[in-house]
């Protein structure tokens, strides 16, 4: 490779690096400013939830989390634990890496209660099948979702 086709080359590379580098500084600047407002109104919002459109059956330990969990990860995920004692508890998380405004956020917490509650009927916790599908519905149908979408 002669001397200009090297510099060529190396010049490139860096002008790729310093792009790479600018994008991966706009992400860093992009996080959510009001994380802890939109974590406390997704906490609240459980509970307005769980009273009107699952008519209070969802457990009253449910932990909602509200944190960026990276690109690597899912939109929101509900995991289930059962203690020693018996004790069940949902822990619905909800990733401010996708969902950074209070309506993504919120519409995120509705689908993993509709996971929450199939799944304390006895199925379908990790899949979007009919049960969980005629959740989402039946809460659309009811308005659940207005100013969401």
């Amino acid at each position: 490779m002669t001397r200009t086709k090297v510099m060529a080359v190396v010049g490139f590379a860096l002008l790729l690096s310093g792009c790479a580098q600018q994008i991966l500084s706009a992400r860093e600047k992009k996080t959510v400013s009001n994380e802890g407002a939109i974590r406390e109104q997704l906490i609240e919002n459980f509970q307005h939830y769980n009273d009107g459109w699952f008519d209070g059956a969802l457990p009253q330990n449910t932990k909602i989390l509200y944190y960026d969990a990276g690109p690597d990860f899912a939109i929101g995920e509900t995991d289930q634990s059962t203690y020693a004692d018996g004790t069940v508890q949902y822990v619905i998380s909800v990733n401010s890496y996708y969902d950074r405004s209070p309506r993504e956020a919120l519409f995120t917490e509705v689908h993993e209660l509709c996971h929450e509650a199939i799944d304390m009927k006895g199925g379908e916790f990790e899949e979007h099948g009919p049960r969980w599908q005629g959740c989402m519905q039946r809460l659309a149908a009811a308005g659940a979702f207005e100013n969401l979408w």
